[in-house]
């Protein structure tokens, strides 16, 4: 997959959405297309990508990644370490705060 090559070339975050067609999904969607968060993506130079929950590409992901529910996010670092998930859905705000701690932890680890 190329986001994890250019998440682990970047030496980035990598975040990963796993969406099915609920409504939970359709909230974290919402989540992730807000203009916040997106610039905080930009700022903070981590790789998104979406995986539908039936995809191959969700099935090659469930391979390394259990995934346990729908929708679930999932925090990769440049080394390819779990560093964190979220089940469910998250609203922006809580969301953009989680990210920019989370993305603090995994600077001052890969230094």
């Amino acid at each position: 997959m190329a986001p994890f090559a250019e998440a682990h070339s970047r030496r980035v975050l990598l975040l990963v959405f796993i969406e099915g067609d609920d409504l939970a999904s359709q909230n974290m969607r919402s989540t992730f297309d807000d203009a916040e968060v997106n610039k905080l993506l930009d700022i903070m130079s981590c790789v998104p990508i979406r995986l539908r929950a039936n995809s191959n590409a969700c099935r090659q992901f469930t391979l390394v990644y259990p995934v346990t529910a729908i929708p679930s996010t999932f925090f990769i670092s440049s080394r390819g370490n779990l560093e964190a998930s979220i089940v469910g859905f998250t609203d922006p705000v809580l969301f953009g705060d989680r990210l920019a701690a989370l993305i603090a932890v995994v600077q001052r680890q890969e230094g």
